[in-house]
């Protein structure tokens, strides 16, 4: 019975299984979701540049597809999440994070990636590389005063021949651009030059038939230079010069007339003070760099005499217009020196050691230890009358005079 019973449930389920395989199936079509965007295409990289740098360096990536809101962007050198400065579709500006380490760039852009083919070199620092030579007419005894991030130099010689030749160099570009000629006859090397704010300022002497010599301020801005005046400096030639707040400060020094006066000059009046006079050794060929609301001067030579060469340093405060001796200089004693500042520390080298050779050993100086420290020698040879400029996280040094002149440019990573 049983058996009768199960083979009459398997004929009942045949018949109604065969009757539905005949039916056409009631599917619902598909549902299109019309409002999904469509898929966004893949970010490239085609180039960056440089193609080296140490931590901090300013890295331009060119590429495609990068989004402009850096929230959705990201980049990573060799792993290590770097700062998005700036983005645009095909460019992103980064700076390279601490702690990276030479490898691939990668690129995120939402959940899509992309990555270099080409490794990202990462500088560990003491390290000099040579960055531009001059594109104008071939000059020695240059004059400059940097504003920013650019350096402005000119007013050479070539033979016994004087230049009012002019230019910019901008550090971050690497582009030189030619400037508006110096408006009177250069007197290449009996200058100096400062800024204060936004503009540069030249002395020169002889540049009138007066006994003090005319200052001259530059704008960028409008590439203009206006006479601002005579001076109370009666031979600039070879002076310090710095600037600390809204002041500049001209002197020690003064080859043909060679004193410790300090002469502070105030842009807003157009006018000088005497300051306290430099209480050192040395009255000609000194050095200086600033760091914070300090100068700090020294080295030289007395008159003439270059075996007088002197170690001597000294911090000037002008809040309360003093000077204050600190170490000596613990390299050779020296004249005609070159100084600069990277962050908190003072560099200083080159220049004419006591014995009268020209010498290319550079140092560091940390005022929080007062002390001086050795670092990498200057690769691009021995010289005298460089010129130095300071940035946040590099320095610059370059130009001067040996058996010829050089024409160069070098930035050293600390």
């Amino acid at each position: 019975m049983r058996l009768i019973s199960a083979i009459l449930i398997a004929l009942i389920l045949i018949f109604f299984s065969c009757k539905k395989s005949g039916e056409p199936l009631n599917i619902p079509p598909p549902v299109i979701d019309t409002l999904k965007p469509p898929a966004k295409p893949l970010p490239t990289i085609t180039s960056f540049s440089p193609l080296t740098g140490s931590v901090d360096t300013v890295v331009t990536i060119t590429g495609a597809h990068f989004n402009f809101d850096i929230s959705r962007d990201s980049v990573k050198f060799n792993g290590t999440k770097a700062i998005i400065k700036s983005a645009t579709d095909s460019q992103l500006i980064v700076a390279v994070p601490s702690g990276a380490t030479t490898g691939k760039i990668t690129v995120f852009v939402d959940t899509n990636k992309v990555v270099s083919r080409q490794d990202f070199t990462v500088h560990t620092g003491n390290l000099w590389t040579l960055l531009t030579s001059f594109p104008g007419t071939p000059v020695r005894f240059l004059t400059s005063f940097q504003i920013g991030n650019k350096m402005y130099c000119g007013l050479g010689q070539v033979g016994s021949s004087s230049l009012s030749e002019f230019w910019e160099y901008d550090f971050s570009s690497g582009i030189w651009t030619q400037k508006a000629d110096y408006p009177v006859q250069s007197q290449p090397g009996l200058g100096v030059a400062f800024t204060v704010g936004n503009k540069g300022y030249v002395i020169m002497s002889p540049d009138s038939l007066f006994l003090y010599p005319a200052m001259w301020e530059y704008n960028p801005a409008s590439d203009l230079w206006t006479l601002k005046g005579y001076t109370p400096i009666k031979s600039p030639e070879k002076m310090v010069a710095f600037t600390l707040d809204n002041f500049a400060y001209v002197g020690p020094g003064g080859q043909s007339d060679s004193t410790q006066k300090l002469w502070r000059y105030d842009p807003a009046t157009n006018s000088w003070t005497r300051r306290s006079d430099y209480p050192g050794m040395a009255t000609v060929l000194m050095t200086s760099f600033t760091i914070g609301q300090y100068a700090y001067v020294g080295t030289g030579i007395r008159g003439i005499d270059v075996s007088s060469g002197s170690k001597e340093f000294y911090r000037y405060d002008p809040s309360n217009d003093t000077w204050t001796r600190k170490a000596d200089f613990s390299g050779s004693g020296r004249s005609n020196a070159t100084g600069f500042a990277i962050g908190n520390f003072g560099y200083l080298g080159t220049g004419q050691d006591f014995t009268g050779f020209y010498v290319n050993d550079f140092w560091r100086y940390d005022p929080s230890l007062d002390s001086w420290k050795q670092i990498s020698f200057f690769p691009g040879g021995t010289r005298v009358w460089g010129i130095g400029f300071s940035g946040d996280n590099q320095g610059y040094f370059g130009f001067g005079l040996n058996s010829d002149y050089y024409l160069d440019i070098w930035k050293y990573q600390p």
